[in-house]
């Protein structure tokens, strides 16, 4: 690294711990996901965003989406490598089984880990299986699951949030269908 580059890495450490807070929930009981990894690699990350930093906007902002869409990938490779086998059904409270998607929750309101693979599991599936706006959909609701935001996927999309709306209620529609008519996914 230059001289100027690690200038910049220096003055805008805590942009690491900004997005660690933010955007990122450590997870002390899995390995590589601890507070200290992850500033590590968003560290690694700023130093990257230094040393292809060309001055056509300001650093802290080009820096910012380097940093946050590192850890964001990180977090990806983490979660994708625990390989915990879990079943497609849930048993309630009251002893009856019922299947993952039957209620396909809201992303942003899963808490289990568990719970979340096995609906990305299922997403990467549906993703294989769908095409046009129905795959979009499955897309969205993935990069949901990841943190984030509708407005955030519509801008990586260039659309408006009620496009990415549109697609995940018309996935949602065609992934609760499924479950409903199994022989429906061969359809699909």
């Amino acid at each position: 690294m230059t001289d100027e580059e690690r200038t910049l890495v220096e003055t805008h450490m805590g942009l690491v711990e900004s997005i660690l807070q933010r955007h990122i929930t450590p997870r002390p009981d899995i390995s590589g996901m601890e507070h200290d990894d992850l500033f590590q690699v968003g560290s690694l990350a700023l130093c990257r965003a230094a040393q292809k930093y060309d001055g056509r906007c300001k650093f802290s902002t080009f820096a910012y989406a380097v940093v946050k869409n590192s850890l964001i990938d990180y977090c990806r490779s983490i979660m994708g490598k625990q390989g915990c086998v879990v079943s497609s059904e849930r048993v309630t409270e009251d002893g009856d089984t019922i299947s993952l998607l039957e209620t396909l929750p809201d992303p942003q309101t899963i808490a289990d880990a568990a719970e979340a693979r096995e609906l990305l599991h299922t997403l990467t599936d549906a993703k294989h299986r769908y095409r046009g706006i129905a795959r979009k959909g499955v897309q969205a609701i993935e990069m949901q699951i990841y943190g984030y935001s509708t407005r955030e996927i519509a801008a990586m999309y260039g659309v408006r949030t009620n496009v990415v709306s549109a697609w995940v209620s018309r996935a949602r529609k065609l992934l609760i269908r499924e479950v409903e008519t199994p022989t429906y996914a061969n359809r699909a």
